[in-house]
């Protein structure tokens, strides 16, 4: 069974993977975190724990001390997430992921995401068919995009038919980002740089 983490904002879009994941070609476990995604699923969903004849399980996760929430993360397969810290954490855990980026005014947050996702893909060179079902399933989770049905589920079976590709590209980021020396050092070299001017 795959585990999928959900920790994000409300909206219509969580209804409509449930839908995709309902006949995904494995069975999917959705541990959901807080309130805002857990009411957002269709209340057959929530009330049994999934739907007759479905690939999808749904159950709730209870919140972790913070000191535990690494450890949490490491549990699941695929994640989905929101806020800053949690975004951190899920790129450190080295394990394919979703931001549900915060909306702001004017869409600014859609700029914020797709710079984000562009110096990702440079470093983490997920393949081609990953890429591409990523980059439209993360358009609709943050309402820049609206799938149809065949076309949400589509990209879903190709992310879990090339997962392995996709786990690669996350610790391929992963090892970028503990490759890099810490913000202090970076700091003393820059003004180092400028003090030679």
């Amino acid at each position: 069974s795959l585990h999928l983490f959900a920790f994000g904002y409300a909206g219509g879009v969580w209804a409509k993977w449930c839908a995709a994941w309902q006949d995904a070609p494995q069975p999917i476990t959705l541990h959901v975190a807080g309130n805002p995604v857990w009411q957002s699923l269709p209340h057959g969903l929530t009330e049994h724990g999934g739907a007759a004849k479905s690939s999808l399980h749904v159950c709730r996760q209870d919140f972790v001390p913070q000191s535990e929430f690494d450890r949490l993360l490491q549990q699941h397969d695929v994640l989905i997430i929101r806020g800053e810290d949690s975004f951190v954490r899920a790129q450190l855990a080295g394990k394919p992921f979703f931001w549900h980026i915060y909306p702001q005014a004017e869409a600014a947050h859609l700029d914020k995401l797709a710079a984000f996702w562009h110096t990702h893909h440079r470093h983490a060179a997920p393949t081609a068919a990953v890429q591409h079902a990523h980059q439209a399933l993360s358009n609709e989770l943050n309402g820049a995009a609206d799938l149809t049905h065949p076309q949400r589920r589509q990209h879903w079976h190709t992310l879990l038919d090339h997962l392995a590709d996709w786990q690669h590209s996350a610790r391929a980021w992963q090892q970028y980002l503990l490759s890099q020396s810490d913000a202090v050092s970076r700091l003393h070299d820059w003004l180092q740089t400028r003090n030679r001017v």
